[in-house]
């Protein structure tokens, strides 16, 4: 599709509202990334798609991107695709978990195309969280900075529907 077809994104909306998360024990596929391999990020969830309803012990059809464990210079993240299961008992052998605490966030709805959800984590982090009065919980090796949720509603073919961007802040 030519530049001069495709639609302009709209205005990102930056009216989160607040949740206190329950624990979780997510399953999937975990890869570390850079600012010059975060591209690859499709890929993996291609490769996890095979999997979705289908996980041992899986508990909801939503699934998760998980982002973890940031380093700012030089740029980097750890990333799972993954869906919650009960327990991590018969899942496939190429599959790693990870324990999400009860945390409280901030939840924004990202409107639009997939393929633009980076302005709307920009927007979050760097207009949003600056001047909210909240602050993001610190990071750690074993916490989330970031959770990226698909919901039952998200469309995996045409890149949109019910995506959520949950931030652990604070109080």
């Amino acid at each position: 599709m030519s530049e001069a077809r495709m639609e302009k994104s709209p205005a990102v909306k930056l009216e989160p509202r607040f949740e206190n998360g329950r624990a979780m024990l997510i399953a999937g596929y975990h890869k570390h990334y850079t600012s010059e391999t975060m591209d690859d990020i499709p890929e993996q969830w291609q490769r996890f798609a095979v999997h979705l309803g289908h996980v041992p012990n899986q508990v909801e059809h939503v699934a998760y991107g998980v982002c973890s464990n940031p380093v700012k210079s030089p740029s980097s993240f750890d990333y799972m695709t993954g869906v919650e299961v009960s327990s991590g008992a018969d899942l496939p052998s190429d599959f790693t978990t990870a324990e999400i605490p009860a945390l409280r966030y901030a939840i924004f709805s990202h409107e639009g195309h997939i393929s633009k959800i980076r302005d709307t984590i920009d927007a979050i982090w760097n207009k949003w969280l600056p001047t909210s009065g909240h602050a993001p919980v610190a990071a750690k090796p074993d916490l989330p900075y970031m959770l990226e949720r698909y919901g039952e509603g998200y469309d995996p073919q045409k890149g949109m529907g019910d995506l959520e961007l949950w931030i652990p802040v604070a109080g």
